[in-house]
């Protein structure tokens, strides 16, 4: 509203958005399907100017690479086909791992939409939508997307280093 209200009488607007997660980077921040249609929303209405601010002191955040790379693309052209750009990150970064890392995510977008969790940007903890029961699943993903590249140093790497957003929420629960 206050969006819409600004660009009733400003011709061009001036955005300051968060995408993370401040009160703990690594923890999971399944905000994926908001970032196109935030994007989106705020060039709809005389952005001319979006700065999205992410994880700036963490390089370990949750999958901090792909949802910046998506972010950026979108800046540059805020109506092409978000799932694309994610497909094309996640299948290229992550290799054989990306279809089981999409379905991680996916299933962490609907565990958060199903709870009805107002997901902000400043979350202490999961415990508001994420159960044991819901862990253990998205654990079970993360494995499949950890056999898929285990042979392959590089890629292994970088599925272990996105598994520790699930670990410390195993941690805390």
């Amino acid at each position: 509203k206050d969006i819409e209200d600004w660009s009733a009488i400003a011709p061009n607007l001036f955005i300051w958005n968060y995408v993370t997660n401040f009160s703990n980077y690594l923890l999971p921040q399944p905000n994926y399907r908001g970032l196109a249609p935030d994007i989106r929303f705020f060039v709809n209405h005389n952005a001319i100017g979006l700065f999205e601010q992410g994880d700036a002191g963490c390089w370990l955040g949750d999958f901090v690479r792909p949802r910046q790379w998506v972010i950026a693309h979108l800046q540059w052209n805020p109506f092409q086909d978000e799932m694309a750009l994610v497909n094309k990150f996640f299948n290229g970064y992550y290799g054989a791992a990306g279809p089981h890392l999409l379905r991680y995510i996916d299933y962490l977008c609907d565990t958060v939409e199903e709870s009805g969790y107002n997901l902000r940007c400043y979350n202490g903890s999961v415990a508001g939508w994420l159960t044991l029961e819901k862990l253990d699943e998205a654990l079970a993903l993360f494995k499949k997307a950890e056999d898929a590249v285990k042979d392959d140093a590089v890629l292994a790497e970088r599925v272990r280093r996105e598994r520790l957003s699930l670990d410390l929420a195993c941690l805390m629960a």
